[in-house]
């Protein structure tokens, strides 16, 4: 039993690092009193625990599913409640930096506030074709998440899913717009094959990246594509 404490301690680091800060702040408390100096620093990371856990559960986020028979209020489901959820669970977050200043706590708050952008954007994404506006709309969440977070290990991912974005945008425009009819404008589907090349290119020019490859493979896939709207116009 000497070693109870720092396993416990131990544990909760591991956990907070899996986003289980429930189950981290729990193994936090387990820290006895006869280990004063580790206790202090338990109990505030269990209190941070405890706010990140608290932060993570409001609104959806589909990359932290819900335990074992825990109860979930369901998530928003208009652009309203999306937007009022993912800016309290920011301004939750957000709240905890000064209790959090100097310690790896500062990287995990950076990284719930980007998930929150995530998950914000993914909705908007998700639901573009259920209002008028929706593309414009998706387009600037998507847009807004890459310049927010472009120093992010995540960062070339946001960028590949806002090149997606494109390139998906340009798909539907080709089958609400066959380029054999007079509805069909060049220009238009230009602008979007452009943004998506653009964007491809970027990452698939980075070495030494996990996503150049993926880039590079979804790029060639593009063009084949616009090749088969208008090889004259659209072949590099």
């Amino acid at each position: 039993g000497h070693y109870d404490d720092v396993i416990a301690f131990a544990k909760g680091r591991s956990l907070e690092r899996l986003r289980a800060f429930d189950l981290a702040a729990q193994s936090y408390r387990r820290v006895s009193p006869r280990t004063p100096e580790l206790q202090r620093e338990a109990q505030r990371s269990a209190a941070l625990c405890d706010a990140l856990d608290e932060a993570a559960r409001i609104g959806f986020d589909s990359a932290r599913p819900p335990g074992e028979g825990e109860e979930v209020a369901p998530p928003p489901t208009d652009e309203k409640g999306v937007v009022e959820a993912s800016d309290r669970r920011k301004a939750l977050l957000e709240a905890l930096r000064p209790q959090a200043e100097g310690t790896h706590y500062t990287i995990l708050i950076e990284e719930e506030i980007e998930r929150a952008d995530m998950a914000r954007a993914g909705f908007f994404v998700a639901s573009r074709r259920l209002t008028p506006d929706g593309n414009v709309r998706a387009l600037a969440e998507q847009q807004r998440l890459v310049l927010q977070h472009r120093e992010s290990k995540l960062g070339n991912g946001h960028v590949l899913g806002l090149a997606d974005l494109y390139a998906a945008l340009a798909d539907d425009y080709v089958k609400a717009n066959p380029p054999e009819g007079l509805r069909f404008d060049p220009p238009t589907f230009q602008e979007l094959v452009d943004s998506a090349s653009r964007l491809y290119q970027s990452v698939a020019s980075q070495d030494g990246t996990p996503e150049k490859l993926a880039a590079s493979q979804r790029l060639e896939a593009f063009l084949a594509f616009t090749m088969k709207v208008d090889r004259d116009r659209f072949t590099q």
